[in-house]
């Protein structure tokens, strides 16, 4: 998979990447960081296919959910709706506890995350 980022408004950044189908074509996947949702969210066209939910608390970021649609899996887009919250949380300097299990598989698994783990 190729990652660029492509624009950043307001509220939402916006990561376009592509996505390998089993046979063989390539779809235009774009996920965005959704301030007032409090998610960030993939979509293939107009569908929405995944997001990474958080709840602010305290000032932690509690990371609660990730979903991607079963037609989707097994591609990468976990990681990146993971990576978009990271990423916008990281340039606030903001903390993350990860609570769903996926969130903290990774932030376990990966030193990357170090950084903005609030179990640290």
């Amino acid at each position: 998979m190729q990652f660029s980022k492509v624009k950043c408004l307001g509220f939402a950044s916006y990561f376009s990447f592509w996505v390998k189908e089993k046979r063989g074509d390539k779809m235009d996947i774009r996920i965005i960081f959704n301030e007032e949702e409090q998610e960030a969210q993939a979509f293939d066209g107009e569908k929405k296919i995944g997001y990474c939910q958080y709840e602010k608390e305290d000032g932690i970021y509690k990371l609660t959910h990730t979903v991607v649609d079963k037609a989707y899996g097994g591609r990468g887009l976990a990681g990146s709706l993971l990576d978009c919250l990271v990423d916008h949380f990281r340039s606030s300097k903001k903390k993350i506890l990860p609570i769903c299990s996926y969130a903290v598989k990774k932030f376990d698994n990966d030193k990357k995350y170090a950084d903005v783990d609030a179990r640290n």
